[in-house]
């Protein structure tokens, strides 16, 4: 590509109109090859040529502004290679030009403005001059202005420079306001969608603003609005899917509104052909000035709410669109405490509610630095091990990495949480964990307190999505006014062991799902080759059961989540189809014996908790026991034994207290394995039962 951009500027005469272009993409070209070869001469020739560009580009010249973009992003890099200050002044030259040359309304403008704020930003870290600073806020926040008409991507990119940067400087009431532009920006991209795809799109781009925005608001003591900003960027997705009645537009025309579903498609599709990118030349047929364009983005963004408020008149749809709210979230926490926890390159924080008062719980140790070092061990620029790493399969690192992770995970965030819990009145012996990002990948549970006892043993641990989609969760009606519990009184599906009574993935599981259904009268459980994708589908149609128990092989595809799920007979059951197929209304329990069953997606934080205990929790489930990691299969089937006879009893008992049971009736059972006849306590390491977590609503009374 590079060759061919060289040829086309060398066979291009001086003065042709076609020249600054060649130069320009001669200059893209050379920039990606240093990005990838790391080649400072690929660099320096890039910047010759945008400067050669530039020269040739008239001024007035509509291609002039992005040249001159090009140019500051150039020299904005070798700066960043070679220090010197000379290649900053000119990319902030350059950059602000480029501002100046570039109409109003048009939609390249905001990145420009970003742009010149990276630049003015970086300057001002190198000179601390103040007049750096401010003109850098400024134009961070007019990219924000800007772009929240007509460049909603530009938005987010400038909201996420200035709110870490606002951070960095620890100016709390800056940051918040970076994020608050952000996200009502994010929130209007995603009310804009209804596909699952586009929506997880932008939800990647907005990360982990909403941690950032609570971190800010908290700081400044404003502490329900930052409980409402974590509450607000947590699964976004599995919300609306729980209060499917009010959110399932498709549903509009079966009650007799169907002009307002095409209102609101037609004003979706008007806003993205007016927002999109790629929008027409000026010169092209149909095309609209910058002003025109702002004022048809501008009406069309109040038909669009106009239409919102229209759909949140109809019964069944009150909320739609609407953030959640404090006055939402308080009476959820006079059960239990909810605890929001949060890391940021600030610290970390715990937000503490309780009988609708937040308690705030500064981690300042728990920063994002300080997260990715205990899950990754990295030389230079690889990873070279750690938690994370046995997390997705790697024994050996799992062994190795898991107790001082937990050690450290009791130090950083169990002890003061439980001093902070044990101080509330009333001393609640139960509480909901509620993790941003990749704070639910860790077995916070099993986290050490200082007399040696583990915060699962001080208090009874459940983790949710946010407390809204665990509140949906736990008062969701069951068919036929069934109740919860007793499980011994309710069917159980449990299938064990499909892929053949030799498999040593899911060894045991067929001999767990026979148990578990004697203990529950229950039918008898799909084994081996009937343990189907195929047959789960026709039991739950002829009426959900209880309980669902999976005695499987589970796998988790770091790089498409959605295609993670439990290998049956037949084939893969997938978070894909749990989200958007698969329903289990009236379900009150699903156990799933397999896996890395309750790992959310870590690669791209977006803070969707897209994992098997959220899908289904999204499919119509009020409760499901997973697993954070790869689970030796004679330890989990002898746990989950003793789960389901004391469930069988009606009785109510902590992990730990399981696990104890489950030891004292494993002799028999252990004399199978050779290799642990010798060991009185074979499964003391937590490998073996730390990765054990309940996810969703709280369990019924005994």
């Amino acid at each position: 590509a590079v060759r061919s951009f060289e040829r086309a500027v060398q066979e291009t005469p001086s003065g042709s109109p076609d020249l600054p272009g060649y130069l320009n993409n001669l200059g893209n070209g050379l920039r990606d090859r240093y990005s990838r070869m790391g080649q400072l001469a690929d660099l320096e020739e890039a910047v010759r040529s945008y400067e050669r560009a530039v020269q040739e580009t008239p001024s007035g010249s509509p291609d002039l502004p992005s040249i001159l973009n090009n140019l500051g992003n150039g020299l904005r890099a070798r700066y960043s290679r070679t220090g010197q200050l000379a290649d900053l002044e000119e990319a902030v030259r350059s950059y602000e030009r480029a501002v100046k040359e570039t109409p109003s309304g048009s939609p390249d403008l905001p990145m420009y403005l970003n742009n010149l704020g990276n630049g003015l930003r970086d300057r001002y870290s190198r000179t601390g001059q103040l007049a750096d600073l401010e003109e850098a806020v400024r134009s961070y926040r007019a990219a924000c202005t800007l772009g929240a008409l007509g460049a909603p991507n530009e938005v987010l990119n400038a909201a996420r420079n200035w709110g870490n940067w606002a951070l960095q400087r620890r100016v709390w009431q800056e940051a918040a306001e970076a994020c608050q532009h952000g996200l009502a920006t994010g929130r209007l991209l995603l009310a804009r969608h209804w596909g699952r795809a586009q929506k997880g799109a932008w939800l990647r781009e907005l990360q982990t603003m909403p941690a950032l925005l609570a971190y800010a608001l908290a700081r400044l003591g404003r502490l329900e609005e930052a409980v409402a900003a974590a509450e607000g960027g947590r699964a976004r997705l599995l919300g609306e899917a729980l209060e499917r009645t009010r959110r399932d537009l498709d549903l509009l025309p079966s009650r007799g509104h169907a002009d307002l579903l095409a209102r609101y498609q037609a004003v979706v599709q008007q806003l993205d052909r007016l927002t999109r990118s790629e929008a027409p030349a000026p010169d092209a047929a149909g095309a609209l000035s910058g002003p025109e364009r702002l004022a048809a983005i501008t009406a069309a963004n109040a038909e669009f709410d106009a239409v919102a408020a229209a759909i949140r008149a109809v019964d069944g749809y009150g909320d739609f669109l609407v953030e959640p709210t404090f006055a939402q979230i308080a009476p959820l926490s006079h059960a239990q405490p909810l605890v929001y926890l949060l890391a940021s390159e600030a610290g970390g924080l715990a937000l503490i509610v309780h009988a609708g008062v937040v308690q705030p719980l500064r981690l300042d140790d728990l920063s994002e630095e300080k997260l990715d070092a205990l899950l990754l061990v990295r030389e230079e620029d690889s990873v070279t091990g750690g938690y994370l790493v046995g997390q997705l399969g790697d024994d050996a690192q799992l062994r190795q990495h898991l107790p001082p992770l937990l050690t450290a995970l009791g130090e950083l965030v169990a002890q003061p949480l439980a001093a902070a819990l044990h101080s509330l009145p009333g001393s609640p012996s139960a509480v909901l964990l509620i993790p941003s990002g990749r704070l639910a990948l860790l077995p916070l549970h099993a986290a050490p307190l200082a007399d040696g006892r583990t915060l699962q043993d001080a208090f009874a641990v459940r983790y949710a999505p946010s407390a809204l989609a665990a509140a949906a969760a736990e008062h969701r009606p069951l068919p036929t006014g069934q109740r919860p519990l007793p499980a011994g009184q309710r069917p159980l599906l449990a299938l064990g062991n499909p892929r053949g009574p030799q498999t040593a993935p899911a060894l045991f599981t067929d001999w767990l799902a026979r148990r578990a259904a004697t203990a529950l009268g229950a039918a008898a459980p799909l084994l081996f080759e009937r343990a189907g994708v195929q047959a789960v589908r026709a039991q739950l149609a002829a009426g959900s059961p209880a309980q669902l128990l999976f005695g499987c092989h589970g796998i988790f595809e770091t790089a498409a989540p959605l295609d993670s799920g439990l290998e049956l007979a037949d084939g893969r059951l997938t978070l894909a189809q749990l989200l958007d197929e698969v329903r289990l209304d009236g379900v009150d329990l699903v156990t799933l014996c397999a896996c890395q069953t309750a790992i959310a997606d870590f690669n791209d934080l977006s803070n969707e908790a897209i994992g098997l205990p959220a899908a289904f929790l999204q499919a119509g489930a009020r409760r499901v026991v997973g697993t954070l990691w790869p689970v030796h299969a004679l330890a989990t089937v002898l746990l989950l034994d003793h789960f389901y006879a004391l469930l069988a009893a009606g009785a109510q008992q902590r992990l730990q207290e399981v696990i104890s049971g489950a030891q004292a009736v494993s002799a028999q059972a252990i004399l199978a394995c050779e290799a642990l006849v010798q060991d009185p306590l074979p499964f003391a390491h937590p490998m073996y039962w730390a990765a054990f977590t309940t996810t969703g609503a709280a369990p019924p009374a005994a």
